[in-house]
């Protein structure tokens, strides 16, 4: 799981970065606006295609009580047809899961975030999204994974990733351009070496830790581009997405998979992206709103006190 969700992050920072140049690259001429829209299409109508031709999921397959078409998936995904252990492995792993309970363990205060037991479920149920949020017992799961998703987004990158260029603008007018490119840059060493502490370094942690530094640049990004301190906002602004991707980048997407059971981690992931896309779209349309009504101080200032609120809220519930 760990490896998953970091070669996600890893490969949205590699593919980040030449769309990055592409934009700067296009910016130079007028009217190229369009090459980086027509881009994009091409890019999203070849995913379109190519999702046509993948192959369904084994273990969703057996789960389902499809035991034929996943031995056939199973046979074109490993192309052979040995494959009678992996589907028995998928056969005894579903019987687990119905025979027991999962019950919560207590999560000490340094115990790891992502190493807490599962939210204790009922025995042979499916869970559904009505039930997720509704069931007293999945109360806390519901808090702590729409929290950390609306933390990762509430905190402000995408303010960073979206208006890049012209949070520094007037403070950096010739420099500004290539910072966004820079904040790429330093996105993916970052992920790349995070990915050497994710496990050898407690989970909770590295989530307090990337939330608090945030919050702490957000502060002196208000403080510098208040006082036209350019040098400093540069210098900021990287360190605000080092911080996120130590920490607040990879790892939420991994609480949902840990703190929830079996049966209830496709409603959970629901939840969380839910709540991830929510916090998305509510801090791009408000950026530039704020900004444009009180200035990017504010926004930034709004940042820390967020961040600052979620730090407290992590040291409590994570």
């Amino acid at each position: 799981m760990v490896l998953g969700i970091f070669l996600g992050e890893l490969l949205l920072s590699i593919f980040r970065l030449p769309s990055v140049l592409i934009t700067f690259i296009a910016a130079e001429r007028d009217g190229q606006w369009r090459l980086i829209l027509l881009i994009g299409g091409i890019i999203g109508f070849v995913q379109a295609v190519a999702l046509l031709f993948l192959p369904e999921s084994p273990s969703s397959l057996v789960a389902s009580g499809e035991i034929e078409q996943a031995r056939k998936e199973l046979i074109k995904i490993r192309g052979t047809p040995d494959v009678e252990e992996e589907l028995v492995s998928y056969q005894s792993q579903l019987a687990g899961q119905s025979e027991g309970t999962g019950n919560t363990q207590p999560v000490g205060e340094d115990d790891p975030l992502l190493e807490a037991g599962p939210t204790p479920e009922p025995e042979n149920s499916k869970i559904g999204l009505r039930e997720f949020v509704t069931k007293r017992e999945y109360r806390f799961g519901f808090m702590v994974v729409a929290g950390v998703m609306l933390a990762q987004q509430l905190t402000g990158i995408n303010a960073v990733v979206f208006y890049g260029v012209s949070i520094l603008h007037d403070l950096l007018p010739n420099s500004a351009k290539y910072l966004n490119a820079a904040i790429s840059g330093v996105n993916l060493l970052v992920t790349l070496g995070a990915s050497f502490l994710f496990d050898r370094v407690s989970h909770r942690f590295l989530l307090l830790t990337s939330i608090l530094m945030m919050a702490l640049c957000s502060l002196v990004l208000t403080i510098s581009i208040f006082s036209r301190l350019a040098i400093l906002s540069a210098t900021a602004t990287l360190l605000f997405v080092s911080s996120f991707s130590m920490g607040l980048g990879p790892l939420p997407w991994m609480v949902a998979s840990r703190r929830i059971g079996p049966k209830g981690v496709g409603a959970a992931q629901s939840i969380g992206l839910t709540a991830n896309w929510m916090g998305t779209f509510f801090v791009s349309f408000a950026v530039p709103v704020i900004a444009h009504a009180a200035g990017m101080p504010v926004v930034f200032a709004i940042f820390a006190v967020l961040g600052f609120i979620f730090f407290f809220w992590g040291l409590c519930y994570l």
